[in-house]
């Protein structure tokens, strides 16, 4: 068993992760909820594109941006936002948006029947 932090940062990067240890080390992924880390989505789903609901998240998921607090949803938060608007706690609250845990497990391997 493995326990796994993720900062999602170039999703194809690190989905391919996933889709390397489940083909090549047999193994399989579950998300652990945590309530300071707000996304739901499976690694299959953070960052596609075609999926709607990584779409949902990432187009509906809103936090405060600068010192007015103006809510920008994830999608359209820029490098500027978090460099020179955000304050600590709201880069934070970035940061724990884009955040999961994972628990990875090796899938156990069927014997051949003349396996003995």
């Amino acid at each position: 068993i493995m326990l796994l932090i993720v900062r999602w940062r170039k999703p194809d990067l690190e989905r391919s992760f996933f889709e390397r240890t489940a083909e090549q080390c047999h193994m399989t992924w579950q998300l652990i909820p945590h309530p300071a880390l707000p996304c739901p989505l499976s690694w299959h789903q953070v960052g596609d594109p075609t999926c709607d609901a990584s779409n949902d998240y990432f187009g509906g998921h809103a936090i405060a941006v600068g010192q007015d607090d103006n809510r920008k949803v994830l999608a359209d938060i820029s490098e500027d936002d978090t460099e020179r608007l955000m304050t600590w706690e709201q880069y934070n609250d970035w940061e724990r948006a884009h955040i999961q845990v994972y628990r990875g497990q090796r899938r156990r391997q069927q014997r051949s029947p003349t396996a003995k």
